[in-house]
């Protein structure tokens, strides 16, 4: 059918040709962008998935970052420590230089003072000066802040007065066997000396009774029939006298004797009680600040009326009394009323004694100790936590190695090898040396054997300087048999050589890696190391709360706390520096571990915070090695495979793409081709016309 006004050929060749066009356009864009999703309707689903895993490769790569910025941190700390540790060695090399004072000059060991100095200010201006893009590293602010562990306090006293309390005792006895009975007065003092006792006849049998009026002590008794059993008995009965008097019967004896009426024989009056006049004086603060305080008694004051001063210049108590008159129960109330010290009666002490000018004293024993120290805390993960709460439960206290020797003077001549862990050593010891004698010798060498002696009573303690099952006491005779110095354990077993043990303790309900008095956790949430305090016993607690601090270090591609790492790093300046044996800064000039003062105790300090810095070197380093490198070595392969995964969604296919550009581009110009075809066809309608 021919017409003019509708040229179906020609829209269909439009169509087509609008088709192609849509597809060379599509073909021309994937391959100017190299995308094959470049709009939604692309691939909608493949859009979705390409966006999640574009949003994975961003977060990875970030990660890798903040793990490679980490690393150099750790490397900029580690790298500063490294220049600590060098100085830290040139002190060591110092120090044992000046403990050879017999061959070096006083002038020459004031020069490796300054040298030391000069380093250990190098030291601090190294904790001070490093910094990572501002953020100081070896200061202390990285540390972890935590709660006071608390302490164990105890109060420095001293005993005064010279007596306590003692009881009006008598003797009685009626004559025949078993019959003899121990009279006391219940509480001290010389109110009942003088008492007497009597016997009266007047009683049934088994009925004895008792009466204490006008210093007399009376038994109403069956004369012949009662027993010395009956008469105490009646005696603790009785709700008088009873309060004021006790009786037992005499040591082998039964008690089953009878009693006559006016038979006692022996001490029938009471004698021997005494008013005591001992009593503690205490420090009302806890701590060592009150140790070694002179109690001093001077005359020129008034029974009841006494007088209490304190001079804390020259830490004297005084103490105005009157002679022979003031008694302890008034200087307790006097010094009470001071202030600085309480005081209290000793035990079976009534205070009425007079106390005289002469009793003197010196107070002691007062400490404030933490509970644990060398508190260390490598790593702690918050979690959605604002703190971290840590409790401490000792299940069994670490010990000494100790062997006891009781045998008292040596009844021969004996060799002894005593050890320990810094070494061994010979002795000789000649028939009579006393144990006092023992122990001074072994002590002189104490440093070479890690072994000090003690005397306690008649026992001889050798115990070893350290807690732990790693140390021992070694004590062996050389001279023939071994009864020549017999040596026991603590439980009293025949030994030669024992070793200590470590502490038992759980943190957080977790058993504790224990070192003698060491204890440490390493587990995904916490890991810290601390030393308990030897004072602790089995059953206490020590609870803290770690509240911030350390350095955070976001580790993986995800906010969320197990894929991040907060690290602790401790300050290496001087006055933090240290060990149990003391810090750093002893070592200054003037120091109490100054090089012309005590090069031992300087050594020992700078042995340990070489081992702490060295330490802290290599916890850094591990992190780095075991934490940050493979951690970057984790993320480039998990991006490799996120980025190849997103490629293969997203990207186009350039081969592909060409065979669809060529195809395209055929296709537009046959379609071109056609419509020029179909639009020239009704032109054919004029050759109708014609």
């Amino acid at each position: 059918m021919t017409r003019i006004n509708t040229n179906v050929s020609s829209l269909i060749a439009q169509k087509t040709l609008s088709r192609s066009n849509a597809q060379l356009q599509e073909s021309l864009l994937r391959l100017s962008t190299g995308l094959r999703i470049n709009k939604g309707k692309d691939d909608p689903a493949g859009l979705i998935a390409s966006e999640v895993l574009r949003s994975d490769i961003i977060n990875v790569q970030r990660a890798i970052t903040n793990s490679e910025r980490a690393n150099q941190l750790i490397a900029t700390a580690d790298s500063a420590l490294g220049q600590v540790s060098a100085l830290l060695n040139d002190i060591r090399g110092l120090v044992s230089e000046a403990a050879n004072d017999g061959a070096l000059s006083e002038e020459q060991i004031d020069a490796n003072q300054l040298t030391v100095d000069s380093s250990l200010e190098s030291i601090d201006r190294i904790a001070r000066v490093t910094s990572f893009q501002g953020q100081r590293l070896l200061d202390g602010s990285l540390d972890f802040i935590t709660t006071s562990p608390g302490t164990i306090d105890a109060f420095a006293q001293a005993l005064l007065g010279t007596t306590s309390d003692a009881a009006a005792t008598a003797t009685v006895s009626g004559g025949a066997a078993n019959t003899t009975i121990n009279f006391a007065t219940v509480s001290g003092g010389t109110a009942q000396n003088g008492a007497t006792i009597s016997f009266v006849n007047g009683a049934s049998a088994s009925a004895v009774s008792v009466t204490f009026t006008g210093g007399s002590l009376r038994f109403t008794i069956a004369s012949g029939g009662s027993t010395a059993n009956e008469i105490i008995s009646a005696l603790n009965d009785s709700a008088t006298a009873g309060a004021v008097f006790s009786a037992t019967v005499a040591s082998g004896e039964t008690g089953a004797g009878s009693f006559s009426a006016g038979a006692a024989t022996g001490d029938s009056a009471f004698a021997g009680g005494v008013d005591g006049n001992t009593f503690i004086l205490s420090a009302k603060t806890a701590g060592d600040q009150f140790n070694d305080v002179t109690v001093q008694f001077t005359s020129g004051g008034s029974s009841d009326a006494e007088s209490v001063s304190y001079n804390s210049s020259t830490k004297t108590l005084t103490i105005t009394i009157e002679e022979g008159q003031s008694t302890a129960l008034q200087v307790v109330s006097a010094i009470i009323a001071e202030g600085t010290f309480s005081a209290a009666l000793a035990s079976g002490s009534n205070g009425s004694g007079a106390v005289a000018v002469s009793t003197t004293a010196t107070t002691s024993g007062g400490f404030s100790e933490n509970n644990i120290s060398s508190l260390q805390i490598d790593q702690a993960n918050f979690g959605t936590q604002t703190s971290i709460a840590v409790n401490i439960q000792i299940d069994a206290q670490a010990s000494r190695a100790q062997l006891n020797y009781s045998g008292g003077s040596l009844a021969s001549d004996v060799t002894l090898e005593v050890g320990g862990t810094q070494g061994f050593e010979v002795f000789n010891f000649g028939t009579g040396s006393t144990i006092n004698e023992i122990a001074t010798a072994i002590n002189l060498v104490s440093d070479a054997t890690g072994v000090t002696a003690t005397v306690d009573g008649t026992d001889l303690q050798l115990k070893s300087q350290d807690y732990g099952s790693s140390e021992f006491v070694s004590v062996k005779v050389l001279n023939g048999s071994s009864t020549l110095f017999q040596t026991y354990d603590t439980t009293g077993s025949s030994q030669t050589r024992v070793n200590g043990t470590d502490l038992e303790a759980r943190i957080n309900g977790v058993d504790a890696t224990t070192d003698g008095l060491n204890a440490s956790i390493n587990t995904s949430t916490l890991d810290l190391s601390f030393s308990v305090n030897e004072r602790l016993t089995a059953g206490d607690s020590v609870s803290f709360s770690i509240t911030g601090g350390g350095a955070n270090f976001q580790l993986g591609p995800d906010v969320v706390s197990n894929q991040q790492a907060r690290l602790g790093i401790q300050g290496v300046n001087t006055a933090t520096l240290g060990g149990v044996s003391g810090t750093l800064f002893e070592l200054r000039s003037g120091g109490a571990k100054a090089l012309g003062t005590n090069a031992t105790g300087a050594a020992k300090v700078v042995d340990e915070v070489i081992t702490k810095v060295t330490q802290l070197r290599g916890r850094l380093g591990a992190f780095q090695r075991t934490t940050l490198e493979t951690n970057i070595f984790t993320l480039n392969d998990t991006l490799e495979n996120l980025t190849t995964a997103e490629s293969s969604i997203r990207d186009a296919d350039f081969a592909a793409e060409s065979a669809r550009l060529t195809r395209a581009q055929i296709l537009v110009q046959s379609g071109t081709s056609v419509l020029s075809i179909a639009n020239s066809n009704p032109q054919n309608v004029l050759a109708l016309l014609r």
